[in-house]
């Protein structure tokens, strides 16, 4: 294997056959995917009745112990889609939430992590938008190391924000129902309402209980919470145009869609026009028990928010509670639609929410001169370990 001379940086010129072979693969895989494509559209012209269908999801249900999939939560067919006129919304205030953190870093001078959370009230009564955010500093013993003495991960971490994102969504929608007791009032979270971690055994985590806790707060403030997932992944609505071309046998086997170049995001950009959205399904999985058991049992939609020759995909949950109220949907999708033709496709709230989040390397920086400033003045000696100590010098070579 050739070896790195000096002070050069990625050989890029030694990835060249990877690079020729990358470029054919994904010209490959756009034809193999148009074919896929044209056999979905097929599946999806010819689905069978919602009532056949769901006595299928029932039979896989009842055959299949752990079978997580989606099963439709209404009688549309398959193929129906929803549009709202592109208007102006009024009386209406969303709030968008994001979250970042800094992991610890075990070969830092001072060991932290910090969570913050930002958020934009944007109301459609003429005042300006309204920046907020809050940050946490973990420092203690036992919040960095678990039982056995070992520093607490990345994922727990993820975990910990995301509770933080729903009890600081629910602290804002508080304040703002009671300043403003008769608007209607939207919570939308960057990224999926149902608890995305795997949840093991009855128990839930304290952090999963934080959240669903966040959630009811939220509920009865009267304002509707909903998740933002851009560029989803996974094939669920596939795997139902699939199961509704399976044979009418029991027990019903195999029920992945073997269409396995695509996924639901790339099928909505040809299914929706802009503006659209498919009707409502629900996850079958232990973690929706768990939010059913709650009170706030989640359903989804695609949308797509983007323009004819840009298509842009997103996923909409939002809890079973208002999903039915249709009133109530045409103004969430009305103000989805508006925010997104600020950016091209994505909602201005969010990303905006996600300005007031984000910690940047500058912010670090600065975070961790503080500390170690602080901790000196306490006559204490930060230091590095050897390893960061070397890569720091190596980083700064000219």
């Amino acid at each position: 294997m050739p070896t790195r001379s000096g002070d050069s940086m990625l050989h890029i010129e030694r990835l060249s056959k990877a690079i020729d072979s990358m470029g054919k693969s994904m010209l490959n895989q756009r034809a193999n995917q148009r074919n896929d494509l044209s056999v979905a559209m097929g599946w999806l012209r010819s689905n069978l009745s919602n009532a056949v269908l769901q006595k299928r999801l029932q039979s896989i249900i009842e055959s299949e112990a752990g079978w997580e999939g989606v099963i439709p939560c209404t009688n549309h067919p398959l193929d129906e889609t929803f549009a709202v006129p592109a208007t102006r919304p009024e009386s209406v205030t969303l709030i968008g939430v994001d979250g970042s953190q800094i992991f610890p870093d075990r070969h830092g001078a001072v060991l932290y992590y910090l969570i913050q959370c930002g958020a934009l009230i944007f109301r459609y009564n003429g005042s300006l938008p309204e920046p907020q955010s809050t940050e946490r500093l973990y420092f203690e013993d036992e919040l960095l190391f678990d039982r056995r003495g070992y520093l607490i991960s990345n994922d727990a971490i993820g975990i910990q924000r995301t509770a933080q994102e729903m009890l600081f969504a629910a602290h804002l929608c508080a304040l703002e129902r009671k300043n403003h007791p008769q608007a209607g009032i939207f919570s939308i979270i960057d990224g999926p309402l149902l608890w995305p971690y795997l949840e093991r055994g009855h128990h839930i985590t304290p952090e999963f209980e934080a959240y669903l806790s966040g959630l009811t707060e939220i509920r009865q403030n009267a304002v509707t919470p909903a998740g933002y997932v851009d560029r989803p992944g996974g094939k669920w609505f596939l795997n139902l145009l699939w199961i509704n071309q399976l044979p009418n046998e029991e027990p019903i086997t195999n029920v992945e869609c073997p269409l396995h170049t695509l996924t639901d995001a790339r099928l909505m950009e040809i299914i929706l026009a802009p503006g659209d959205r498919t009707a409502w399904y629900k996850r079958h999985s232990e973690t929706q028990k768990k939010h059913a058991r709650a009170g706030h049992e989640i359903w989804f939609c695609y949308i797509n928010l983007g323009e004819v020759e840009s298509p842009s995909i997103a996923r909409i949950e939002l809890p079973f509670w208002f999903a039915h109220e249709e009133t109530g949907i045409r103004t969430l999708h009305n103000a989805l639609r508006h925010q997104a033709q600020v950016l091209n496709g994505y909602p201005y709230v969010l990303a905006r929410a996600h300005e007031q989040a984000l910690v940047t390397i500058q912010d670090k920086a600065a975070l961790d001169m503080l500390l170690q400033r602080i901790i000196m003045e306490q006559g204490i000696m930060p230091s590095m370990s050897d390893k960061a100590r070397q890569k720091s010098y190596l980083g700064h070579r000219q």
